[in-house]
């Protein structure tokens, strides 16, 4: 059996954009703009404990356009509030790695 690949037209794509859910981290501090924002933009988003990273995000199950599970992508998001922070991130090389690379 041969499969093939399925490619989604724009209004398809921007459908299943807006029923993308955001997670976000139930370790995140001050950012309660940060969520305000998704209320007044009415993005969907969950508060769960991330591995590594601020934010993530997953696509939910959609059996009209053939997604019979969550697919749950392959990115964070880690959110610094200065640059301070960030430089004290980066001179932690094990630190650098989980928080931005994402490794374990």
């Amino acid at each position: 059996m041969m499969l093939t690949k399925y490619r989604y037209t724009d209004t398809e794509i921007k459908e299943l954009l807006q029923t993308i859910v955001i997670i976000v981290d139930t370790r995140e501090q001050a950012n309660e703009h940060i969520l305000n924002y998704f209320d007044s933009k009415k993005v969907q988003y969950i508060s769960r404990k991330l591995d590594y990273g601020d934010y993530g995000a997953y696509l939910p199950r959609n059996e009209k356009y053939g997604i019979m599970r969550d697919i749950h992508l392959e990115m964070s998001i880690e959110k610094k509030n200065s640059s301070d922070e960030l430089a004290n991130t980066i001179k932690q090389r094990k630190r650098f790695e989980h928080e931005v690379i994402g490794s374990p």
